[in-house]
C-alpha cells in the first residue's frame, strides 16, 4: 500500500531501522484516520486496544515493550498521563489500599473527632464521650447536646481498637487482589501510562499528504470544484500564500476561492496564519481541518476570524463533515 511505501521511504531517508510491527500499526491508524493511541484505564486493568489488536496480544508487559519501541523509533510522540501501581509479584493492576496501625499492625482502626467540652475543658476522642446514643463527658458527667455550644470539634485522629494507641496517619499498605500479596510503596511497581501521538513528520508525510488531502480533494471534485493541491495564491500585498488545497466552483466566474489547510491539532497559530493569508487574498473562504476535539477558545477565535474549522475523529467522520460543509457552502455561492 502507499502508506507502507511512504513510511519506508521516510525511514530510509532517516537511516533508521523500524520494527515491522510499527509499520502495521501506523497502517491501521491511517486507515481509520486516527493519530493517537490512547490507553483505557479501568479497575484492575490498563489496555491499549488498537495495539493489542494489531499485535494479537493481551499481555500488558509485551504491549509496554512495544510502546517503548514506538517511542524509540521517533514515529510517535509520547505524553505521560498516569502511573499505575502493580503487584511486584504477579504484575496485577488489581490493587487494594489498606490502612494499618503503625504500632501493632492491626487493620482494626477508626478515624475519630477530637472534641473539647466547653464547660469543664475536657479534651478527648469523641469515642470516649459516647455512651450509647448520647455524648457524656467522662470528666464531669454532663451531657453534651449542642455542637459549638456544649462542645467543639478541634481535630481528627486515628485510633487503634487493638492496642488503643492514637496516631495522626496510618501506615499505608497495598494488597494484591489477585495473589493476596501485601506490600508497601517501597516494593510496588509503578507502570508509566502514555498517550501516543503520531509525530508531526509522520502526520505530514503520510496522513496529511497522502490521505486526508486526497479525500478532501476527491469530495470537492465530485461536487464540481476545480481543485489544486499544495498551491499558492497571490495576495494584494504581492506575497504568495501557500495552502494545502485551493478550490473554486467550475463554470462560475468571480467566485470566491475555497482555501483549506490540514493540521493534526488546530492551534491559535493555525488560525492566525490562515486569517492573515485570507485577509491578504481577499476573495476567499478559509477552512482548517484538524483531528480530535477543539478547545472552546479556539472555536471562539475561529468565529471572530470568520474561519471555518472542521474537527474530525476518523476518516468516515472526515468524509461526512466535509460533504456537509461543501453542501452548505454551495448554497452561498
Amino acid at each position: 500500500m502507499w502508506c507502507d511505501s511512504t513510511l519506508r521511504q521516510l525511514v530510509k531517508e532517516k537511516k533508521e531501522e523500524i520494527d515491522e510491527r510499527t509499520y502495521k500499526l501506523i497502517e491501521r491508524l491511517v486507515k481509520n484516520g486516527i493519530i493517537e493511541v490512547s490507553p483505557i484505564i479501568e479497575v484492575g486493568k490498563v489496555s491499549y486496544p488498537i495495539i493489542e489488536e494489531v499485535l494479537e496480544i493481551k499481555s500488558f508487559d509485551k504491549v509496554n515493550e512495544f510502546i517503548n519501541i514506538l517511542i524509540k523509533s521517533g514515529m510517535f510522540e509520547h505524553k505521560l498521563i498516569d502511573k499505575a501501581i502493580r503487584c511486584p509479584r504477579c504484575g496485577s493492576f488489581s490493587i487494594l489500599v489498606k490502612y494499618y496501625c503503625p504500632y501493632c499492625g492491626s487493620i482494626d482502626i477508626d478515624r475519630n473527632s477530637i472534641i473539647s467540652h466547653t464547660m469543664c475543658g475536657e479534651i478527648s476522642s469523641i469515642s470516649n464521650f459516647r455512651k450509647g446514643e448520647k455524648l457524656i463527658c467522662p470528666r464531669c458527667g454532663r451531657e453534651l447536646v449542642n455542637p459549638e455550644i456544649d462542645y467543639k470539634i478541634i481535630g481528627e485522629v486515628f485510633e487503634c481498637n487493638n492496642c488503643k494507641r492514637r496516631f495522626d496517619m496510618p501506615a499505608i499498605m497495598h494488597k494484591c487482589a489477585t495473589d493476596g500479596m501485601t506490600f508497601s510503596y517501597r516494593e510496588a511497581k509503578y507502570a508509566p501510562i502514555y498517550l501516543l501521538t503520531l509525530s508531526e513528520e509522520v502526520f505530514k508525510s503520510v496522513v496529511k499528504g497522502k490521505y486526508v488531502i486526497s479525500i478532501i480533494s476527491n469530495i470537492l471534485r465530485e461536487n464540481d470544484f476545480q481543485v489544486f493541491e499544495n498551491t499558492a495564491l497571490r495576495g494584494t500585498s504581492g506575497i504568495n500564500h501557500q495552502f494545502d488545497i485551493v478550490a473554486s466552483p467550475k463554470n462560475q466566474k468571480n467566485s470566491k476561492y475555497l482555501c483549506i489547510n490540514v493540521t493534526s491539532n488546530i492551534s491559535e497559530n493555525d488560525l492566525i496564519m490562515m486569517f492573515s493569508r485570507i485577509f491578504d487574498v481577499k476573495s476567499a473562504y478559509g477552512v482548517i481541518v484538524g483531528f480530535g476535539d477543539i478547545l472552546k477558545h479556539i472555536q471562539e477565535l475561529a468565529k471572530s476570524y470568520s474561519i471555518s474549522i472542521i474537527a474530525v475523529k476518523g476518516i468516515e467522520d472526515l468524509k461526512d463533515k466535509v460533504n456537509k460543509y461543501i453542501g452548505e457552502l454551495k448554497t452561498k455561492l
